[in-house]
């Protein structure tokens, strides 16, 4: 596991939605 997945991970968990995860991090959704 790459550092930027387990920073996802967190923050979707933080934000408890994958689609303001997605936003903050400036990514897209898969």
């Amino acid at each position: 596991m790459e550092l930027y997945q387990l920073n996802t991970f967190v923050r979707i968990a933080d934000e408890g939605s994958l689609t303001r995860a997605a936003e903050l991090l400036f990514t897209s959704q898969p």
